[in-house]
């Protein structure tokens, strides 16, 4: 992965070791919230981010999985020292607290370890956690939440038989919703219940007409969710969708799915020269610049 070019940030550093230097890099955005392990295994665990606040509950929940949940909320990247990540794949916690500073509560996760956090002008942008500072750094990746995949036509508990949840009239309801809905939790929650469905076609072209008129973060968030969920996205919505000012944080996800997906789209990476080159927030600069960076090195 190709490392963005240094841009303005500040630094607090915990732990016992000295000033580590660095280099930001792209931010990985994806899902606000942390899924709950499946039956049999640990149980659900929970963390919230608010602003600069971080609340966790957790009982024997791995590390990893806390951590990839923080980056999601957080939107900032988490990079581990090479010799910390067999430590920290199997290390478990149970650990409560509410509404902590996020320095004092990544403390308290991150016990006996060193941890450095990266600041720019949108917020926090990298946690660094490392026991020398000598290695190399792997950067932590965040998979996006994906809809529950199961086999066509098949029943589950959840799902009513004689194909009830795919109705026709159903769905229909559910597009209307997801365009209409004054609540944007309601247009959200259809959106999530479309991609949940076996038409996908359908759950895509309302992800794709939403993409183009709404303007709610939330209900965003919940498109670029349904996109990064397909095999196959078209490009031609996504680029005309980072063109407008729908927002930074929105717009970088946009930036990271067409990098994803568009690695071999001369339009990609033309977008991302002219973003790079002609963006107002500094921030979209450097993450266009590292995506750019990405795609020439392969």
């Amino acid at each position: 992965m190709g490392l963005a070019g240094a841009r303005p940030a500040s630094w607090r550093q915990s732990g016992r070791m000295g000033l580590l230097g660095f280099l930001p890099v792209v931010l990985v955005l994806l899902l606000p919230v942390a899924p709950a392990r499946a039956a049999g295994k640990a149980p659900p665990f929970s963390v919230q981010v608010d602003g600069t606040r971080l609340s966790v509950h957790a009982q024997d929940t791995p590390l990893l999985e806390i951590l990839e949940a923080i980056s999601r909320q957080s939107r900032a990247e988490i990079h581990l020292e090479r010799t910390l990540e067999a430590q920290i794949a199997k290390e478990q916690l149970t650990v409560s607290f509410q509404a902590l500073p996020l320095e004092e509560g990544l403390r308290r996760l991150l016990r006996h370890k060193n941890f450095i956090l990266v600041y720019s002008s949108a917020g926090l942008t990298e946690v660094r956690v490392y026991m020398e500072g000598k290695g190399e750094f792997q950067r932590l990746r965040v998979e996006a939440k994906q809809p529950p995949q199961r086999p066509k036509g098949a029943q589950t508990a959840d799902r009513p038989p004689g194909g009830a949840e795919d109705d026709p009239a159903r769905l229909a309801r559910l597009r209307g919703e997801a365009l209409g809905h004054p609540d944007p939790a309601e247009r959200s929650t259809a959106l999530e219940k479309l991609a949940e469905s076996d038409d996908e076609k359908l759950a895509l072209d309302t992800a794709l007409e939403v993409l183009d008129r709404e303007r709610d973060p939330e209900v965003l968030e919940s498109v670029l969710d349904l996109l990064s969920g397909q095999e196959s996205v078209p490009l031609g919505p996504i680029l005309k969708f980072v063109a407008t000012d729908r927002g930074p944080a929105i717009r970088i996800r946009a930036l990271e799915l067409l990098g994803e997906h568009g690695k071999q789209d001369p339009r990609v990476s033309e977008l991302l020269k002219t973003v790079a080159r002609n963006d107002k927030n500094e921030e979209i600069r450097a993450i266009a610049r590292s995506l750019l960076e990405d795609l020439e090195g392969e």
